[in-house]
């Protein structure tokens, strides 16, 4: 089995605490996976919080900036809203960018513009970087 060398990136804007996260979805317009507090993970815990989860599409390319840009977009057109939002009910927001690799890695270099967006948006950035292996190493 021959394993792809360019890495299958995308990004993440998660919100979680306690809220309604349907509201979250009509006000960005955007689809997104919904948690809620309460509900049992598929390893039997839990939820303890609820959570709004919108994903970019998983593409093969090394371009996370373009893959954070695109989640920067979806809030800006509603920020004040959005960071309202998220402050009166002390959400936590958090972008993760994701990578699954065996070759080649994703950029790791962002804008001033990007990081002083995500401080405005009070989130943190997590990134994962998970390898792939093919059948036969």
């Amino acid at each position: 089995m021959r394993v792809e060398k360019t890495p299958a990136i995308y990004a993440c804007l998660d919100v979680s605490g306690s809220f309604d996260p349907h509201g979250l979805t009509a006000m960005l317009g955007a689809d997104a996976r919904i948690t809620r507090a309460g509900e049992v993970r598929r390893n039997g815990a839990v939820r303890e919080f609820d959570s709004w989860h919108f994903s970019t599409p998983k593409v093969a390319s090394v371009d996370w900036p373009a893959q954070l840009d695109q989640v920067l977009e979806l809030v800006r057109p509603r920020l004040d809203e959005f960071l309202t939002f998220c402050r009166v009910r002390a959400l936590g927001v958090e972008v993760h960018l994701v990578a699954e690799m065996s070759g080649e890695t994703p950029i790791g270099s962002f804008t001033t513009d990007q990081i002083a967006y995500l401080a405005l948006l009070g989130c943190s950035l997590d990134i994962d970087l998970y390898e792939k292996r093919g059948e036969h190493e």
